[in-house]
């Protein structure tokens, strides 16, 4: 990443307050940080990428970091809650819809809190998003349970 410098005092010291919104821990100047958001875009990818190698808990860690830096990150909010819970989102043959993938148990993601904040935060379109998919998520836990309820299946694949 590269160092922000306050444009009216110089200081280095900074604290993100919104998704490009930079406040000067110095002189308390805000201003937009045209690097701010495309940074955050790096690192959310980078943190989705550790998400798909299943190495979950370090993905958590990962978007614990980006919410350090930009604490109204929808994406942040809602990658950690799907690291958390080991879910991994793939793209359906046409690379639109994304499939969910569970990597331990079928859960359902709709009462945590991380998918609430992201909810939240997210515009309107995004927000449409993140509920489609929990949605989706929902109806494979209510399937899965009903069948292992049977005793019909051991395994899901």
């Amino acid at each position: 990443m590269r160092e922000r410098v306050c444009k009216n005092c110089g200081g280095r010291e900074y604290k993100v307050v919104g998704q490009n919104m930079v406040k000067c821990m110095f002189c308390g100047t805000l201003y937009v940080d045209e690097y701010a958001s495309k940074e955050e875009d790096v690192l959310i990818v980078g943190a989705n990428e550790i998400v798909r190698e299943m190495r979950f808990d370090d993905a958590v860690k990962e978007f614990d970091k980006i919410l350090e830096l930009y604490p109204r990150s929808f994406s942040a909010y809602f990658g950690k809650c799907l690291a958390k819970n080991k879910i991994i989102l793939f793209p359906n043959s046409r690379g639109v819809v994304k499939r969910p993938r569970f990597c331990e148990k079928v859960v359902s993601i709709s009462e945590d809190e991380d998918f609430k904040q992201a909810l939240k935060l997210a515009p309107a379109e995004t927000a449409k998003t993140y509920s489609d998919i929990a949605k989706r998520i929902d109806r494979i836990k209510r399937q899965y349970d009903e069948h292992t309820s049977k005793g019909e299946y051991d395994v899901i694949m």
